[in-house]
């Protein structure tokens, strides 16, 4: 998927699972989802009874490479899942929330942790904990994570000593507001 809009929604389901997007192929290069560019991706698992419900689940890999993506495991007697991959989770840009409703076994919202992620994101694995720039803050993974995020700043802070002296430290802000530090610089002389 590299552009465009996608909305998949898995129905539900009674005594198997139900799934957003579902892809399956063979060896372990093959990439059963990837999804890049300007693409808009929407993919939500429906109630699942004595099931799984998946948001994606893919056969080997999942690779986001930009786009904006949205994956949400619904309800399930077994097991909930945002993003379900057999082999692994590749992560080089885009914008990612994979989160899951509940799941009376396994609730996960990534199963499995992405090998790199873009050292120009952000990541959190709460809905309402701080960010993380990676790589300067280790992406510590465990299986009880039901909320995973990455996205870019929403904007940068710099400072200009404009013919001063001194220094400030700027800022990546993710997003929400922030707070000008103290100023940091000393003026040319004759000048304030």
């Amino acid at each position: 998927i590299s552009g465009g809009t996608v909305t998949a929604t898995g129905g539900t389901a009674t005594n198997g699972d139900s799934y957003g997007i579902y892809a399956s192929g063979h060896g372990e290069d093959y990439i059963g989802v990837k999804i890049s560019g300007d693409a808009h991706v929407t993919a939500t698992g429906g109630t699942a009874t004595n099931g799984d419900s998946y948001g994606i689940n893919a056969y080997h890999k999942v690779n986001i490479a930009g786009g904006t993506v949205n994956a949400n495991g619904g309800t399930a007697t077994n097991n909930s899942y945002g993003i379900y991959a057999h082999y692994k989770v590749n992560i080089a840009g885009g914008t990612l929330i994979a989160k899951v409703t509940s799941g009376n076994g396994t609730a996960n919202a990534l199963n499995k942790a992405p090998k790199t992620l873009p050292d120009t994101y952000w990541w959190r694995t709460s809905n309402s904990g701080a960010y993380h720039k990676y790589p300067a803050s280790a992406y510590i993974w465990d299986a009880a994570h039901t909320y995973f995020e990455i996205q870019k700043p929403g904007y940068t802070v710099t400072f200009d000593a404009n013919g001063g002296s001194g220094e400030m430290t700027g800022a990546d802000v993710v997003s929400g507001e922030y707070t000008l530090p103290a100023n940091g610089f000393t003026a040319p002389e004759g000048k304030r």
